[in-house]
């Protein structure tokens, strides 16, 4: 059993916590908060309670969504902007789900996240570039995920002062009935609509910010001319 009680997580959201892994620095175990999954339950719609709890559970439903064709496929450029997942370990907190953990050039930090860099910097020449690649990536392989959250990307550094984005969270679908998994074009429909949604809400992120993102979500709508993805 792996110790983390004792240890700080060097990130934490609302329903996982997440840890350097004491045994391989390259590594991360993300652990749920306590009792999260059965809360998410009970708040859930009524036409939701009869899912099994680990309909509920983030370390599950990202295993599952780690599950998808476009990552089994286990081609080399997949990695590029994922990380891998090496599946479950018991820890002294609960069942922990590894990945891959990507530091920053900063000793023990972890890599500077999209909606960091945007605050710093904007949108950057190079994090165009990024972004272009990123989306090109996606609508090649149709992976599959949830909103592209900008906390959710890292901006990692590469050679020559160019940038690559790695989704590090939100993986899978969150619809009732997954069409997107099994049908092609619903995939590309998918993917399209998260890019969209993406760029709009890069948009936001470099606004003034006068306006809430949640208001300013309700006037998103698909198929918008892109301007950064």
């Amino acid at each position: 059993m792996i110790l983390l009680a004792a240890s700080e997580p060097f990130a934490a959201g609302d329903h996982r916590l997440c840890y350097r892994h004491p045994h391989d620095e390259n590594l991360c175990i993300k652990v749920n908060r306590q009792g999260k999954a059965q809360m998410l339950k009970a708040r859930a719609p009524f036409y939701k309670q009869f899912r099994p709890v680990d309909s509920f559970d983030d370390n599950q439903i990202e295993y599952r969504a780690f599950q998808q064709s476009a990552i089994l496929r286990n081609t080399p450029e997949i990695w590029r902007h994922i990380p891998r997942c090496y599946g479950w370990v018991e820890t002294d907190i609960g069942r922990g789900l590894v990945t891959d953990y990507y530091p920053s050039e900063k000793l023990n930090a972890p890599a500077t996240t999209l909606e960091e860099y945007l605050k710093k910097f904007a949108v950057t020449p190079q994090l165009s570039s990024a972004l272009k690649e990123f989306s090109a990536y996606l609508r090649r392989y149709l992976l599959l995920t949830k909103n592209l959250m900008p906390h959710n990307l890292l901006v990692l550094q590469e050679q020559e002062g160019m940038l690559r984005l790695v989704l590090i969270d939100g993986f899978g679908l969150s619809t009732i009935f997954p069409v997107a998994k099994y049908v092609p074009a619903a995939a590309r429909r998918h993917v399209e609509k998260r890019l969209d949604w993406l760029d709009y809400r890069i948009a936001w992120e470099i606004s003034d910010r006068k306006i809430s993102w949640r208001d300013t979500e309700k006037k998103f709508t698909k198929g918008g001319n892109h301007i950064y993805v």
